[in-house]
């Protein structure tokens, strides 16, 4: 499915998350620039790029003409237009666990949001604590058919969108601190941290609805495309509620007090796993605990 360096687990703990199994690293092995494709029927149909500049992090995952291109900001749509020759930028500028930059979508030599970025657009997409859990960038969903990609593909680091009767149409990106996917599918180091096991089944749906709502699909390919001090981790997978799409889009969203908005949910700890609650809430309810009290009791 792709030509990444798959993690090894220990026996005494195999398949202990969803990701044991299924993950792969694409190290830098010393560039400045990290290169990924996504690759389906022969054909390159996405491009992901990671890299540093003067302690700054930069992400572009240039898309096919013919895409759905949505901003959000807190669930509603501000920005919308179809790709042509267009890639999506991060310019993240990291202080200590924070990070914070400027995102936006590029058609051809033109931005069509920076004019209007104080209007509609928030101009930093943001977290307060890159360590705990990683920075959503983008959702991409694919149709049966997308175009082939224009950009120059000679890149040798590759995955595949279909393979085994499998089409892997919903990707989503992230980045985070360099070693966060492989402690996420190491339980040996994490299986009490709460962030931990939340990524692995986040759908970014706090972003899109507001409301947390667990993933439901197959097993994907979780892939850390990585830099230096950095990783853009891929979750490339097939849901449940989403077999297909009627056309593909990219979704980049303004992310300021996600995480916030995360630890301040209500959660039930059993001995089968938690529960958490969709939305938001000031107050804790009986039997229940804040997910980011219940992260310091474990720390």
């Amino acid at each position: 499915m792709n030509n990444g360096i798959k993690y090894i687990h220990h026996k005494y703990n195999e398949y202990v998350t969803e990701l044991s199994g299924c993950t792969y690293f694409f190290d830098n092995n010393g560039a400045k620039e990290n290169k990924v494709k996504a690759v389906a029927n022969g054909i390159d149909n996405i491009i992901f790029t990671i890299k540093e500049i003067d302690g700054n992090v930069e992400s572009c995952i240039f898309i096919p003409n013919g895409f759905k291109c949505q901003h959000t900001k807190r669930g509603i749509v501000t920005t919308d237009f179809y790709s042509n020759g267009s890639h999506l930028t991060y310019h993240g500028n990291p202080k200590r666990k924070k990070m914070s930059g400027q995102i936006h979508i590029k058609n051809g030599t033109n931005n069509p949001l920076i004019a209007q970025s104080d209007k509609t657009e928030a101009p930093r997409s943001s977290t307060t604590d890159i360590v705990l859990f990683p920075l959503p960038i983008c959702r991409i969903e694919l149709a049966n058919e997308v175009e082939k990609l224009n950009e120059n593909s000679f890149i040798s680091n590759y995955f595949e969108l279909k393979a085994n009767d499998v089409y892997f149409n919903t990707i989503k990106v992230y980045i985070a601190r360099k070693g966060y996917l492989r402690g996420v599918a190491s339980a040996e180091k994490n299986y009490r941290n709460i962030f931990s096991n939340i990524f692995v089944y986040d759908n970014m749906s706090i972003i899109t609805e507001g409301k947390y709502r667990r993933r439901a699909s197959c097993y994907p390919q979780a892939m850390a495309l990585q830099s230096e001090n950095y990783e853009l981790i891929i979750i490339a997978t097939n849901e449940v509620v989403n077999k297909s799409y009627d056309i593909s889009s990219i979704q980049y969203f303004q992310t300021k007090d996600y995480f916030k908005s995360l630890c301040n949910r209500n959660v039930l700890i059993n001995d089968s796993g938690f529960f958490i609650d969709q939305e938001e809430s000031r107050n804790i309810k009986k039997g229940m605990e804040r997910v980011y009290d219940v992260y310091l009791k474990n720390k």
